[in-house]
């Protein structure tokens, strides 16, 4: 199994914390990590 993918957002009304699907949506989290990176 591997391990999870998971994005955190910190806002001024608290944090939120998404886990992301590769297996489900590879190009759509590849480009979602490429432009959360830099």
């Amino acid at each position: 199994m591997a391990s999870q993918l998971i994005a955190t957002f910190t806002t001024n009304h608290g944090t939120i914390a998404v886990e992301l699907f590769p297996d489900h949506a590879p190009k759509t989290v590849e480009n979602f990590v490429g432009l959360a990176e830099g």
